[in-house]
């Protein structure tokens, strides 16, 4: 009878493995990864005022790879593009309560942000069609969050306000992520450059619990003829930030910033030096500053062996 039993359970497993690699050969198909595709849009169309639009999934044993992706706001203008996206998982540990994203990759991603009185269009695009219920805080539950690799690559970046327009091409950024639910703590590190020789390089560091936070920060710039070197640190509420900007030449850095950002700076000429320090606490900050301007020419005005000095704050 045990031995009937046991052949019995042997069988069942024997089955269900089969009808899960079934499920999952499916999917790996054209038919399974179109069948998919119009699943999750479906879902998550039914939530967003917004549109999202997948060209292509296809289904790996390891992960997904998602072709032509369109975010639009509710006019159907769009918002946010993607070429593609590669995503590579550690399935095993979805068996723990656990998402392990080793490598999730981004090619080509288009953003038009496009800022106005009603806030922007990519917030109308991911606004809910129905106010999320009231649900009770929880802690110490919840699935483990793990990404190990990030990487865009061939980013376009475009703002637009009534007063400003800015658009920043050849975009790359490498990072990482973790969040666990039990402690509440989560970590991200971000590397991003921008400009097609990399002339801004950014890094940032950040930890916290949902109590205390921990924010580390550099940019290293060369635009034209005038750098920019600044970073520091924010510890709870502590501030600890220090700057330079030197400006050599700010003809050149004006149409550096005309070609390569798609700015429209008034004319300028002329150079000088800023330097600045941010301590205290982000309730009772201090700033000091000092800019040293042999000459400077914006547009009509100038100004000539300018050194100032101030201090703000206690």
């Amino acid at each position: 009878m045990a031995r009937a039993f046991a052949l019995v359970i042997l069988v069942a497993v024997g089955l269900v493995a089969l009808l899960v690699g079934s499920a999952a050969a499916l999917l790996r198909t054209n038919w399974g990864g179109a069948l998919a595709k119009e699943t999750i849009l479906r879902r998550v169309n039914s939530q967003l005022q917004g549109t999202l639009a997948i060209e292509r999934l296809r289904v790996r044993p390891d992960g997904v790879e998602l072709s032509g992706v369109l975010l639009a706001d509710p006019t159907g203008a769009p918002v946010i593009r993607v070429r593609r996206m590669d995503v590579r998982l550690r399935l095993r540990s979805l068996f723990h309560r656990r998402v392990e994203i080793r490598a999730f990759a981004v090619e080509e991603p288009w953003a038009h942000i496009q800022m106005d009185k009603g806030g922007s269009n990519l917030t109308r695009a991911l606004a809910p069609r129905q106010p999320p219920p009231a649900t009770a805080q929880q802690s110490g539950g919840g699935w483990q969050l793990t990404l190990h690799r990030l990487t865009v690559t061939g980013g376009t970046f475009e703002l637009g306000r009534p007063d400003l327009r800015l658009r920043v091409t050849t975009l790359a950024a490498e990072g990482e992520a973790s969040y666990d639910p039990g402690s509440n703590r989560a970590h991200a590190r971000l590397h991003l450059t921008l400009g097609p020789t990399g002339m801004v390089k950014a890094t940032l560091d950040a930890a916290g619990d949902g109590i205390t936070a921990s924010i580390d920060a550099s940019i290293d710039a060369d635009i034209g003829e005038t750098t920019v070197r600044a970073g520091g640190s924010v510890r709870g509420r502590t501030l600890d930030l220090q700057g330079r900007l030197e400006a050599r030449d700010l003809h050149e850095t004006a149409h550096v910033l005309r070609r390569v950002l798609d700015l429209d700076p008034p004319p300028l000429t002329g150079g000088g030096v800023v330097t600045f320090a941010i301590t205290g606490t982000i309730d009772a900050p201090r700033v000091a500053a000092r800019a040293q301007v042999p000459s400077l020419q914006i547009g009509n005005s100038a100004v000539r062996g300018a050194d100032i000095a101030f201090t703000l704050g206690q």
